[in-house]
């Protein structure tokens, strides 16, 4: 439906994309949402116990830093004004369309809400939004704090909704933008300057706060590299026999620096008999891993799938805005209370693939493993125990599982296992053997493919077997 002119007094809700936007009216309508075209972007409109919302939507940052200055080789800039994206960036003309709806839906609202994603660049989105679009409410807006954009969540985030929340993160996020820019820009134009008057052709040369220090790394590593002198060395193994069955063992020391003296080990043990001399075993408790943070499941990811860091964080916020995770970007740890998890794991149980888990974890106290890192806007990634309302790529569907499992096992027992070592002596040398095996799975079940624990084996050796060095 096309609306160019919205009904006054109502609620406007500004939130960070679109599908959030719709994802959020749909969860906060009393009944049906109505999708209205203000300016050629879609808005959605409800209503809820006789009030009236609008819920709209950036499209990632409208207004960005800039100087007033057309010519690149005026440095140093320290004249810095926000701008619409498009004033700075002709290609993104898009933005200028958003703009111009939020502002006409600005002009008739009687109240605002900030539903941007609760982080340093969602709080700096709405807060620009709030400020340059809709005439100055950044300071009256109220601020809907949210983990997961499942029904339950929104309602009560929207209910509980405070002005000034996110203050500290707004003006974080706004001056991380003018350290960019002016350490960017400055040292760019210096060096593109320095590059042209030492006689050669104009070029822009970048740097920026991250790309300096991360050119400095790929320069020192590859400097390391070229002038690596590779130092040769030598390892030993024994091959020995116990009864009909034959097995290597490697030598104590992991490499030895002279071939002659390689050699002179194996010439040593040459025809001798060999003495089991001792044996250990040891039983140990191996605790459930920590819950993900963005950093631990972008790392597990690549492990597991092969996936890039930007490549899982693309596939996480998919499922985020689905509803079936929580916030992907947070660097706690931590699982609380609060977003109760024995409700969670109760409904992941009615997905046939975690039933028999969620039985099991239902039977016992819930109390997860959690590590030492916190996040004052968001806990761990965690799922909502929402059912899928589509069908999942192939790629979402591995990345969901993997983190459906890790939270199950954050709450399953330890996993017990056994490891067993061996020397082996021939005359004055000593050759190891090792085997780890898994005693009670424990989270490891829970876990499955995911788990980075392999059993091993080993003769059943004991103390003062005679062994054969057969080379």
């Amino acid at each position: 439906m096309t609306n160019n002119s919205a009904a006054q007094d109502y609620t406007l809700v500004v939130c960070e994309k679109p599908d959030a936007a719709r994802r959020v009216a749909e969860a906060l309508a009393g009944t049906g949402i109505r999708p209205v075209i203000v300016e050629g972007v879609e808005t959605f409109e409800f209503s809820k116990a006789n009030e009236k919302f609008v819920v709209c939507s950036a499209m990632g940052h409208l207004y960005t830093i800039s100087d007033p200055f057309k010519r690149r080789g005026v440095y140093p800039v320290f004249d810095l004004e926000w701008y619409p994206v498009d004033l700075v960036n002709k290609e993104l003309k898009q933005t200028k369309r958003r703009i111009d709806a939020i502002r006409k839906l600005a002009a008739g609202a009687k109240r605002f809400v900030n539903a941007c994603d609760f982080d340093v660049e969602g709080e700096t989105i709405g807060h620009n939004v709030l400020r340059y679009a809709c005439d100055g409410k950044e300071g009256v807006a109220l601020r809907a704090k949210f983990s997961t954009l499942t029904k339950d969540e929104l309602v009560s985030a929207f209910d509980e909704a405070k002005p000034r929340t996110g203050e500290g993160l707004a003006r974080a996020g706004r001056t991380r933008h003018f350290i960019d820019f002016l350490w960017g820009v400055n040292f760019s134009r210096a060096l593109s300057q320095a590059l042209l008057q030492g006689g050669h052709r104009f070029r822009t040369v970048s740097v920026g706060r991250v790309q300096g220090p991360t050119l400095f790394f790929v320069v020192k590593r590859e400097a390391e590299i070229r002038t690596f002198v590779p130092v040769p060395y030598w390892t030993v193994r024994g091959v020995f026999q116990k009864n009909e069955e034959r097995f290597e063992a490697p030598y104590s020391v992991d490499k030895i620096s002279r071939m002659i003296e390689a050699e002179s080990i194996g010439k040593a043990c040459e025809g001798q008999e060999a003495v089991v001399s001792e044996v250990k075993r040891s039983i140990f408790r191996e605790r459930p891993p920590l819950p993900f943070n963005t950093g631990e499941l972008q790392k597990e990811a690549f492990r597991v799938f092969g996936f890039s860091p930007s490549r899982t964080l693309h596939v996480a916020e998919r499922l985020y805005l689905d509803a079936l995770i929580s916030y992907p970007r947070t660097s706690s740890q931590k699982i609380p209370s609060s977003i109760d998890y024995g409700q969670i794991i109760q409904k992941l149980g009615r997905m046939r693939d975690y039933a028999v888990y969620s039985q099991r974890l239902l039977k016992k106290e819930l109390r997860p493993r959690e590590g030492e890192q916190s996040d004052s806007a968001h806990p761990s990634i965690y799922p909502t125990g929402e059912y899928p309302r589509r069908r999942l790529e192939v790629w979402e569907k591995r990345l969901f599982d993997m983190i459906v499992r890790r939270f199950l096992a954050n709450f399953a027992d330890d996993a017990v296992r056994e490891r067993i070592s061996a020397t082996i002596t021939v005359e004055d040398h000593r050759f190891k053997l090792g085997a780890s095996r898994t005693i009670e799975e424990g989270w490891i079940n829970f876990y499955e493919a995911y788990a980075n624990l392999l059993d091993t084996s080993m003769p059943e050796l004991n103390e003062g077997d005679v062994l054969r060095v057969v080379r």
